[in-house]
């Protein structure tokens, strides 16, 4: 059986639910004395009025290295170089916009930009020719901190979706047409062993980055991202088979995806609610189509100037009811 953990943060101080998820994972028997631990968060939005709910909180983030701090001081938090349409954005603007250059320095952890770090090859054909941060390769403990979102491409966004982000090229889009394969590859390859889910605010509708904000006042935790995953998108109803790479992932061994066989410690039931799905309209089906193709992916979404055009063309004959989702 695998656990997931459900605590409230409602009139209750948030070290003290981060202290008693990460008790219920167990975890100072994953985190040995002096490990080397790297911490994933989701650094999504580089848009500051978009940073809540699409951002993991950063007071979340502070809490577990905190109590990760307890016992070892070898910590990373990383995030790799993103495409942020129109433009592709370094790791450190992330860090920079969310705080969190300032909470390295005060706390003594390290940040790393995978996209600039050393990398070797994985066995993986369909991840063939993108090589795979050393820094997580060769550590003790990775940790997935995502949020809990809809995701217009990949349905819903968590804990393993979390982990596309640890593929240090930013031009990672050339996977897309095999999205859902490639992530349950990615966490097959890279074996995180604990995650913690933001759910404080959560978000739906249109994910990741510019869907309805959705406070659950929420954090859940598992040693198990299949089973973390699975159990998020059925307490807010969403269609797990619809997340195609959770069903992936547990078939190359990750985690355990069965209700049956998940056993859940806290109040699922008066936390259940309904989530608006991510809208997977004609842009993105397009989009998925050709990127595969690398004078399309190259030459078009890393262009500024043509995407940026596209984009603003496309929304705003949303707008006139011209083009629908």
């Amino acid at each position: 059986m695998s656990s997931v953990i459900i605590r409230s943060t409602k009139e209750r101080e948030l070290d003290q639910v981060v202290q008693e998820v990460m008790e219920a994972c167990r975890w100072s028997e994953i985190v040995k004395p002096d490990a080397n631990v790297v911490v994933k968060p989701n650094l999504v939005s580089l848009i500051p009025e978009r940073i809540k709910g699409a951002n993991t909180n950063m007071e979340l983030l502070e809490a577990v290295i905190r109590i990760l701090q307890t016992r070892t001081r070898n910590i990373l938090v990383g995030e790799s170089d993103m495409l942020n349409a129109p433009h592709s954005c370094p790791a450190e603007q992330a860090f920079e916009l969310n705080g969190l250059d300032q909470l390295s320095r005060s706390m003594g952890f390290e940040l790393i930009n995978f996209s600039r770090s050393a990398t070797r090859p994985v066995n993986s054909e369909l991840l063939q020719g993108f090589e795979m941060p050393v820094s997580i390769l060769d550590a003790d403990v990775l940790i997935s901190m995502p949020v809990l979102k809809t995701h217009k491409q990949a349905y819903f966004t968590g804990a393993i979706k979390n982990l596309w982000g640890c593929v240090p090229r930013y031009d990672r889009l050339l996977l897309h047409r095999h999205l859902h394969e490639c992530l349950a590859e990615v966490a097959s390859i890279l074996k995180p062993r604990l995650a913690i889910m933001d759910a404080i605010v959560a978000m739906d509708g249109h994910g990741p980055t510019f869907g309805n904000l959705r406070p659950l006042e929420l954090v859940l935790a598992s040693t198990d991202v299949v089973a973390l995953d699975a159990t998020a998108m059925r307490m807010v109803s969403l269609d797990v088979e619809k997340a195609r790479y959770i069903e992936m992932a547990h078939k190359l061994g990750v985690g355990e995806v069965d209700e049956s066989r998940i056993q859940v410690d806290g109040d699922l039931e008066s936390n259940r609610t309904i989530f608006e799905p991510a809208p997977y309209g004609l842009v993105i089906r397009l989009i998925d189509y050709v990127s595969p193709y690398r004078w399309f992916t190259h030459g078009v979404m890393l262009n500024p100037s043509i995407f940026g055009t596209l984009s603003k063309t496309s929304r705003m004959l949303r707008r006139l009811g011209i083009l629908h989702h």
